[in-house]
């Protein structure tokens, strides 16, 4: 449970450095260490550390309900912060444009056959 609440978190701080929306891979911008992925990471792993994993608040939530929470909160944390995240994006894409770029054409010769598969209908 606190593993799944860290990976939201993470994604969450990562999300201006995401080469693709709804992809968990990140770019890492020119002249950054890969610390600065790490170093979220740690973070978020130290926060949670001494939480009692016997602990749980979602005890009485259905599986439903909890999906439910989760997509709320998504949501919300998106709506209360619309405005940075799509600055982030927007300046984290323009200094990076030319990396991005490259990544996206290697990402799609890598996965060519796949994507006229689904164009096609291929199987």
């Amino acid at each position: 449970r606190q593993m799944a609440l860290i990976e939201r978190s993470i994604l969450y701080k990562l999300d201006k450095y995401r080469e693709v929306a709804n992809r968990d891979r990140f770019i890492l911008p020119e002249g950054q260490n890969i610390s600065l992925f790490t170093d979220i990471i740690d973070t978020f792993i130290n926060f949670f550390k001494d939480v009692d994993p016997c602990v749980n608040i979602d005890k009485d939530l259905t599986n439903e309900e909890k999906m439910d929470a989760q997509i709320v909160y998504g949501q919300e944390y998106y709506e209360d912060n619309k405005e940075k995240i799509t600055q982030d994006r927007k300046e984290y894409c323009e200094k990076n444009e030319v990396k991005i770029s490259a990544e996206r054409k290697k990402y799609y010769s890598e996965h060519k056959e796949a994507s006229y598969s689904r164009v096609f209908h291929l199987k």
